[in-house]
């Protein structure tokens, strides 16, 4: 099996901006596990980690780490938070799963429980 990437916008020089999509992804992450879809949010899994080890916010740091994991992600969801748009980090996740034919979906938040109720699950098996 392999897993859904979770892109969510993060960056933002308001600490408690970052905190509240931090907070946006983690349920995000909760409400496609909870379908049993398996999933990673780079945004969920590293901000607590970023935070207490005072590592840097920008894409330019996590670009590699990021697609490292996108390489074997079946398709990537953008969740449309507030910031998706503009978001560096989200800009070059799309455009490294199109230069590596990954399928990218565009979700907005209130329609994701929805989604996955409808996602064929089958389409994750290697």
């Amino acid at each position: 099996m392999s897993f859904i990437y979770l892109a969510t916008p993060h960056n933002h020089e308001d600490p408690q901006i970052r905190d509240l999509r931090f907070k946006k992804a983690q349920l995000a992450a909760a409400t496609v596990f909870s379908y049993q879809i398996p999933c990673y949010s780079p945004i969920a899994h590293w901000h607590p980690i970023a935070i207490d080890h005072d590592l840097p916010h920008g894409w330019s740091y996590w670009q590699q780490q990021d697609e490292a994991l996108l390489k074997s992600c079946h398709s990537m969801w953008v969740i449309l938070i507030e910031g998706w748009e503009t978001s560096k980090g989200i800009k070059g996740e799309v455009l490294f799963c199109r230069a590596h034919s990954k399928p990218v979906e565009y979700i907005d938040p209130m329609d994701l429980a929805k989604y996955c109720r409808n996602y064929n699950k089958s389409k994750l098996v290697i």
